[in-house]
């Protein structure tokens, strides 16, 4: 069982990323079904006979965003008997609330960010991905079954005037979910403390000695 806000192929790569993976798993004899709030239009591989399941719900109520309680239920309730449930995007907060559910069943999810945890990704509104992270994107990356990267990190940098041809894409592979927040820095190096007094006293004594025998010495 798939989720994804909307198949819409004006929206780009996800959805065509998403349609095609489907497609493939239909084909090869899977029972595909993807449930979207955004049904219509769709791309032409999610269409027809043989084409996957697609469900359609209703649009988050809570701020364009989140599922009130009812329409949560309902989004559940069509995973009854779904082997796994695979959510796309990282920062899509109907996903975190799917999973929070999934998680309560003991049902299995995997994530696909589609390179949305990449380094010009996460420095853009860093700040409100750090906060997003630390209340609840934390649990959501590390409770997964598996993260599934598809895309290399050329796939999601700013657009450029540039004519040269991205680099190719990273091949698609499994992998347990990293830590989303880096570890703190080390703290600078202190100063060496200083010796103790006694030693300091040491020295001084030792010193004053040394200048009395060598006055005694050039007495007549």
């Amino acid at each position: 069982m798939h989720y994804l806000r909307s198949l819409d192929p004006a929206l780009g790569g996800v959805v065509a990323h998403v349609s095609d993976l489907a497609k493939l798993m239909t084909d090869a004899g899977q029972d595909v079904t993807v449930i979207t709030p955004n049904p219509e239009p769709r791309p032409s591989t999610l269409q027809g006979e043989g084409a996957p399941k697609i469900v359609g719900v209703e649009r988050p109520k809570l701020r364009n965003a989140l599922f009130t309680r009812r329409q949560l239920d309902h989004v559940m309730s069509l995973t009854d008997g779904a082997d796994i449930i695979h959510l796309h995007g990282a920062w899509i907060p109907a996903n975190i609330q799917i999973a929070a559910r999934a998680r309560r069943a003991k049902r299995r999810y995997i994530i696909s960010p589609h390179g949305m945890l990449d380094d010009w990704c996460m420095s853009y509104h860093a700040a409100r991905k750090h906060v997003f992270l630390s209340l609840a994107g934390r649990t959501f990356f590390e409770r997964a079954v598996a993260i599934f990267f598809c895309t290399g990190a050329s796939s999601n940098r700013p657009p450029t005037t540039s004519t040269t041809p991205p680099a190719a894409s990273s091949p698609p592979r499994w992998t347990s979910p990293p830590s989303p927040i880096s570890p703190a820095p080390p703290r600078p190096a202190t100063r060496s403390p200083a010796p103790p007094a006694t030693a300091r006293s040491s020295s001084s004594s030792a010193a004053s000695t040394t200048r009395r025998a060598s006055r005694s010495s050039s007495t007549p």
